[in-house]
């Protein structure tokens, strides 16, 4: 089956070496291209593309024009925006027009085929409705998604959190945080709201330079924290309960996260958890 990528890109050259990028990494792969936004609008109002690959600036129609007509066109389509743009305004109105990805350039050419990939991936069975999430911000500093239980938004917060606060994260703290944000959001889609497209999830951070604090909450039953038994006692019978019970393997995930965060608390619901990291 053949996947139909659009780049649109006003420097030939960049234009070139991502055709060529993913051309390369699979020939599957059928890629088109177009100059500008305008010129990448009328390109996808006339013909079916899996996925669009887009610069933000670029003449006659920005990367940030383009996306907000496609979110409320094309709501459903598969967007990566690649630039040099760090400002956290042009990051934030990414995210909330719908972009699935932002890779900053120079970028890696084994990056942007990991993002195809995925967003193809995904792309295949994941429906995005106007309605389905909705961003607050104020800058870098705090965010807040309200989004419908699944694990893709989850996966976008991750994202484009870590870009928004790379410039205060240390690069050694960056993994723990992007396993407590995985771990405890998609706990909150899978267990939470019981993959309930109709509840909705909330995720939210808050940094003030010394201390960073996540917050995700669900609008599920709850449970006690202090019921879940500790998987590294007897790693078996964790594994036998965990079959027996109908769930997948793992289970470590609130173990880890109270290992790589400073403090994880719980509401008295047990419905929402909160994180602090130390920075």
């Amino acid at each position: 089956m053949t996947d139909k990528i659009l780049i649109a890109e006003d420097e030939h050259p960049l234009r070139h070496v991502m055709l060529t990028a993913l051309r390369k990494g699979d020939p599957s792969y059928e890629a088109d291209e177009a100059e500008d936004g305008a010129v990448a609008l009328q390109k996808l109002r006339d013909a079916h593309y899996d996925l669009l690959v887009t610069d933000l600036v670029m003449p006659n129609m920005d990367g940030v024009e383009l996306l907000h007509t496609l979110h409320d066109e094309m709501p459903g389509l598969p967007v990566i925006v690649l630039t040099a743009m760090t400002d956290a305004e042009y990051i934030l109105n990414c995210f909330k027009e719908g972009a699935w990805d932002y890779c900053l350039k120079p970028f890696d050419v084994h990056v942007l085929r990991a993002a195809v990939r995925r967003a193809l991936m995904i792309g295949d069975r994941f429906e995005q409705r106007t309605d389905d999430f909705k961003l607050l911000a104020e800058g870098a500093r705090h965010i807040e998604l309200y989004a419908a239980s699944d694990v893709e938004y989850v996966l976008r917060f991750r994202i484009f959190t870590e870009i928004l606060l790379r410039a205060q994260i240390p690069a050694s703290l960056r993994e723990d945080i992007r396993l407590a944000i995985e771990e405890i959001g998609k706990n909150a889609v899978e267990w939470g709201n019981k993959n309930d497209r109709g509840k909705r999830i909330r995720m939210a951070y808050t940094c003030d330079g010394e201390t960073l604090t996540f917050e995700v909450e669900d609008e599920g039953e709850g449970f006690k924290p202090e019921d879940v038994p500790d998987p590294t006692a007897d790693p078996l019978a964790h594994i036998q309960r965990r079959i027996e019970e109908g769930k997948r393997a793992g289970g470590y995930g609130l173990h880890i996260i109270k290992q790589v965060m400073d403090e994880v608390v719980f509401n008295e619901r047990g419905n929402k958890v909160t994180m602090t990291k130390r920075l």
